[in-house]
């Protein structure tokens, strides 16, 4: 078969099952497993595929056309410009996510600091970190084994050395010495009733990393207080936020003590990062 039918019979296959992204879904598969760049689609079109990379790329399809994510059928993405492995234990990185790298590094980059991401899942936020900014020194929890094993996986990839991991149910997992310059969690946070309308690719994703609770905020809420405890006076958490969750997670923030409350938008100008201080009074 040809480069240019096999792409037209698989992008076929796609289009009739929904896929708004089947396009450039396709162009990734192109090169990933074909090793076909996007320009030969045009300039080399009557290329005959190997027969061995045209019944992978066919079971690729196919895999897509179920709403498996594209990462997890190639293992892997990029995320702030580093390779990640992926599997069906973690959620996908995102974009979105990036928003919320960048503003940490902007407040710590080049600084001594220790910090804990919660609920770490790939490991995209720590490793990303300490690899834009190697004097910090970070630790890392998820309540999943597995996606622990893919988080440690991702910290050999990139050669991160100065992150430690633990697993436990959010700040439960420190040691309770543990005392952190900032704190900075993607946690669950979709709703009851947005869990029935997701795409169906994104339901493929792990319940335990979508799911916040009827209202969204039940990870928030815990992480809030708990955080007070594990934070060193002053100490800024760092939330990525749902779009619509842009005032109902600051009210949290300041309902529990916390200042300086800030919200950044992502790319799309909608809301999606809380950033705030714990200042505790002297007597505490």
């Amino acid at each position: 078969m040809t480069l240019k039918a096999l792409y037209d019979s698989a992008l076929t296959v796609l289009q009739q099952t929904g896929q708004e992204d089947a396009r450039a879904s396709l162009r990734i598969l192109l090169e990933d497993v074909l090793h076909f760049s996007v320009s030969d689609l045009y300039i080399r079109p009557e290329s005959p595929v190997p027969e061995d990379l045209l019944e992978k790329f066919q079971a690729c399809v196919k895999r897509l056309a179920g709403a498996e994510p594209l990462a997890y059928i190639l293992g892997s993405c990029e995320f702030m410009g580093l390779p990640f492995q992926v599997s069906p234990a973690v959620l996908v990185p995102r974009p979105d996510t990036e928003c919320l790298v960048e503003w940490i590094l902007e407040d710590w980059k080049g600084k001594n600091a220790s910090f804990a991401d919660l609920g770490t899942g790939s490991g995209c936020i720590p490793v990303s970190l300490l690899h834009h900014a190697p004097t910090l020194l970070g630790s890392a929890c998820d309540i999943s084994p597995e996606a622990l094993e893919v988080a440690r996986g991702n910290a050999q990839l990139n050669q991160i050395q100065n992150l430690v991991f633990y697993q436990g149910d959010l700040l439960e997992a420190f040691p309770k010495e543990s005392r952190f310059d900032f704190i900075v969690s993607n946690p669950p946070y979709i709703t009851e009733e947005a869990m029935q309308s997701l795409p169906a690719n994104v339901k493929r994703e792990p319940f335990l990393a979508l799911y916040g609770g009827t209202d969204g905020l039940d990870f928030y809420r815990r992480i809030v207080e708990r955080a007070k405890t594990y934070l060193v006076p002053g100490g800024l958490l760092y939330f990525e936020i749902g779009y619509d969750q842009g005032k109902r997670v600051p009210e949290l923030l300041a309902a529990a003590g916390y200042s300086h409350i800030q919200v950044r938008k992502d790319y799309a100008g909608l809301d999606r990062c809380v950033k705030a201080q714990w200042a505790p009074a002297e007597k505490e």
